[in-house]
């Protein structure tokens, strides 16, 4: 999904026409509630926000410190404290038409709801456990008896 934010024509011209920004605040919000992520952040080369989910939050500097490596064209994973509270992000390099880089694109997701999901999925992997010893038990019972009839009951 922040693959796709990076390429969207829209957001690198918003980014560089300060009169669509309200518009372009608009649209991350709406692609971030579709989403049901913490926060999508776009942020400019001096990795000053140019929207966020609170927009008092906006024109001031990204939280975490974990942003310059994708301001200087490396994406990133990292986990990290922001104003929002501590979260798994992703972060990417934003460039425009003419492949110059523009600023930078942030996708959170809260570490307490990574942690509800997995806490929640958990019992799946416990069934699969169980049922793929099951299944590798019986197979093992079968095939010892086909080995058996082969070997005439020895």
């Amino acid at each position: 999904m922040l693959h796709t934010l990076t390429v969207t024509p829209f957001i690198a011209q918003a980014l560089q026409t300060p009169i669509l920004l309200p518009a372009l605040q608009d649209y991350v919000e709406q692609v971030r509630r579709q989403n049901d992520l913490l926060f999508i952040v776009v942020m400019d080369m001096q990795g000053i926000r140019q929207t966020h989910p609170d927009p008092s939050r906006i024109g001031k500097h990204f939280a975490g410190g974990d942003e310059v490596k994708a301001l200087h064209g490396e994406e990133s994973i990292s986990e990290a404290q922001g104003t929002l509270g501590p979260s798994l992000r992703l972060i990417s390099p934003l460039y425009d038409a003419t492949h110059q880089q523009i600023g930078a694109i942030a996708v959170g997701i809260s570490t307490a709801k990574v942690e509800q999901t997995i806490a929640k999925n958990r019992w799946i992997t416990y069934w699969a456990i169980i049922f793929g010893g099951l299944i590798g038990t019986l197979g093992a019972f079968i095939l010892a008896r086909q080995i058996k009839k082969i070997m005439f009951g020895m």
